[in-house]
């Protein structure tokens, strides 16, 4: 089968849209698929190439927002593929797909985009209102990867329910978890994210306020507002016990971090599945997460991860708290619960068959 991918990133890193379609295309080709991605365009990389038997078309964009960009059609090769899929967002490609009419047509909507500017709101409307439906309309069927989410998206009255098949995230699952220390003197928390602003690492970062003494904070990402969180950090006075360790490492070496950690902690407003959070719960680290759409769904407080209310300070120390401070039992049931539940749903293996299901192919 010869499948055209469509995203507006796409790399082998740690995380994000760009990196969950790097893993689904090897797997495809590895299946024996024929596998296209056709992404932006970005400084100092080809044109083309090919990467673990993937073929990479970079395309020019004449107007550039963000990891966004207005493309107005793909090359003429691309007529020749049996199936599309799309990953939404990418806003400025929708006119581009609205021109294959005939093909057959996959989304995968991953999130609502949330731009921070007024520029990028008003062209990100634009798109929507002019394009977003059309394009929907058009798909034969529309992947989700949090349902819940996806009923508190803006979207949710536009997309029929008879499109819509939920198909979550997957991450790699380690064959042997590490041997833990319990009830520590010195406990070690970490963050893993964008530092975006509806990521609340400031949340996080006030709540250290309290936890200082007992606790060590590693915040894993880069980018954006990094330089922001660090003045916080010195004008909090938690230069000693917050670490920023930004982007160029490996899987392996986010691996490590998971596995050396006593507990992860995803503080965001927003969050369309929580990568991070799922990872964590593969690699045997507890979670401590915002009890909101995206992230409720991977976790049930108290059982196999803490759900705090969103925003709240307070009750995000109390969750942490009482995370670190299980007894060795109740921590081993805990990360037993949640490592089961990743085997049951996230797996790779899981997450292959339910889209080639959608492909109307069965390998």
């Amino acid at each position: 089968m010869k499948i055209a991918m469509i995203v507006s990133t796409f790399y082998p890193k740690v995380g994000g849209m760009g990196s969950v379609v790097f893993d689904e295309a090897t797997r495809l080709v590895a299946l024996g698929h024929v596998v296209t991605v056709f992404t932006m365009k970005y400084p100092g990389l080809a044109d083309e190439e090919k990467v673990e038997g993937i073929n990479i078309q970079r395309i020019k964009s004449p107007v550039r927002c963000g990891d966004g960009g207005f493309v107005f059609g793909f090359p003429e090769k691309v007529k020749d593929f049996d199936l599309f899929h799309f990953h939404f967002p990418w806003f400025g490609v929708e006119l581009a797909l609205l021109k294959l009419k005939k093909s057959r047509l996959v989304i995968t909507y991953h999130m609502d985009a949330t731009p921070a500017s007024f520029i990028k709101r008003l062209l990100v409307w634009l798109s929507d209102w002019l394009f977003a439906k059309k394009m929907f309309d058009q798909a034969e069927k529309v992947i989700v990867v949090d349902k819940d989410y996806f009923l508190h998206s803006k979207f949710k009255n536009v997309i029929p329910e008879s499109k819509i098949v939920e198909i979550g995230n997957a991450v790699e699952i380690p064959e042997v978890l590490p041997t833990r220390q319990f009830n520590k003197e010195k406990y070690s928390l970490l963050f893993v994210g964008n530092l975006l602003p509806l990521k609340r690492l400031d949340l996080l970062l006030s709540a250290m306020e309290e936890l200082k003494d007992k606790v060590k904070l590693t915040v894993v990402g880069g980018g954006y507002e990094e330089e922001k969180y660090k003045a916080m950090v010195a004008d909090k006075k938690l230069t000693d016990a917050v670490e920023f360790v930004s982007y160029g490492f490996t899987k392996e070496k986010l691996t490590e971090y998971f596995q050396v950690a006593d507990c992860v902690v995803v503080p965001s407003d927003k969050e369309s599945f929580s990568l991070v959070a799922v990872m964590a719960m593969a690699n045997g680290t507890p979670v401590v997460a915002s009890n909101i759409p995206g992230l409720r769904k991977r976790i049930i407080d108290g059982v196999d991860g803490f759900l705090f209310t969103s925003g709240d300070k307070k009750d995000l120390v109390e969750k942490i708290n009482k995370c670190l401070t299980l007894g060795e039992r109740e921590k081993g049931e805990l990360i037993k619960k949640a490592c089961a539940k990743v085997k049951e749903k996230y797996s790779w293996d899981n997450h292959m068959k339910k889209l080639l299901a959608v492909y109307g192919r069965e390998n």
